[in-house]
């Protein structure tokens, strides 16, 4: 019942692109802000995906919310799958149906804008799990590879933090799959790591054309008048929210803005918590590498999937 809120006032209901359906190869050419206002950032296929919604539903926010859950959907069955491969069937249900409850996932789903973020939560987990399950088939092969580069593009034509599926294709790899010399390993991997290798090459070439550059316009304006030591300080606060998030979400936030997270230019007890969370966090990491690998493997996933948004790049 809800309407547009927030970005979606710019990216959908007063953006003349996405009232007209056009041929699907023009969206590649386009930044995903209108051209006089926001950061150059690139996700075509979330706006074809808002253009085609709008001509389905005549701009009724009603189908682009419907759309939102159903996505949330196939990101539950993505991660279930995923799950499934990980983890005892009665362990993965558990494990899908707690995603599918948290109430974190409301800041994603419930406005409209958000679908990129949905999108690349299901595209990303399938594609782990494509990979998992193929290699306990035996040898890669193309009609293995091929599925993953795809799924790789389309998810990156969605949101660009797709970028660290290579990543976690390697760390399933490593803590998924029986113990193999790293000479094996490396000669099982190569072939679709360089697959989705190639597939990021042409995606960033196309992205840093389109948009005119490699990154962005811009940085945070908060982060104008300070240095590195507030930029990593800052991030540094940010980690206990993110537990705060996953094991306590009674405060939501549709956007977290420098109001909501504060700059932090100096060491704090907000950084020196920080820095407990990341310090058990590796310990976590460090104790169940061989004892209970599917948990460092989430441990893991968490950090690989937030690293893009920490500020450390």
């Amino acid at each position: 019942g809800n309407g547009f809120a927030l970005d979606d006032l710019s990216i959908i209901f007063r953006n003349e692109r996405v009232h007209a359906l056009a041929a699907p190869w023009t969206w590649f050419g386009q930044t995903y802000w209108p051209p006089d206002q926001g950061p150059a950032l690139y996700r075509p296929l979330a706006m074809l995906s808002f253009a085609l919604q709008w001509a389905v539903g005549d701009g009724s926010p009603f189908v682009f919310h419907l759309a939102s859950v159903l996505l949330y959907l196939l990101a539950t069955l993505a991660v279930y799958w995923l799950a499934w491969h990980c983890l005892s069937p009665a362990f993965a249900f558990v494990a899908a149906a707690l995603f599918a409850v948290h109430p974190v996932h409301v800041e994603a789903v419930g406005n409209v804008v958000g679908q990129s973020e949905v999108a690349v939560g299901a595209l990303v987990p399938l594609a782990v799990a494509w990979y998992v399950r193929a290699r306990r088939r035996g040898p890669l092969g193309v009609r293995d590879g091929a599925p993953l580069a795809l799924l790789y593009a389309i998810a990156l034509c969605f949101k660009e933090h797709a970028v660290v599926l290579p990543a976690l294709i390697v760390l399933a790899e490593l803590l998924l799959e029986e113990p193999i010399t790293p000479r094996v390993r490396i000669e099982r991997m190569l072939p679709v790591l360089l697959g989705l290798t190639a597939v990021l090459v042409v995606f960033w070439t196309v992205r840093t054309m389109v948009t005119g550059g490699l990154v962005g316009r811009d940085i945070l304006p908060a982060f104008r008048g300070g240095d590195q030591a507030t930029r990593l300080l800052t991030a540094l606060g940010v980690v206990p929210e993110y537990l705060r998030l996953l094991l306590f979400p009674l405060h939501l936030s549709a956007d977290y803005s420098p109001q909501q997270i504060p700059i932090l230019d100096h060491f704090t007890a907000r950084a020196f918590d920080g820095l407990v969370v990341l310090a058990l966090l590796v310990a976590l990491v460090g104790w169940s590498w061989r004892r209970h690998p599917v948990v460092a493997f989430g441990a893991c996933w968490a950090a690989v999937t937030l690293f893009p948004v920490s500020n450390i790049l």
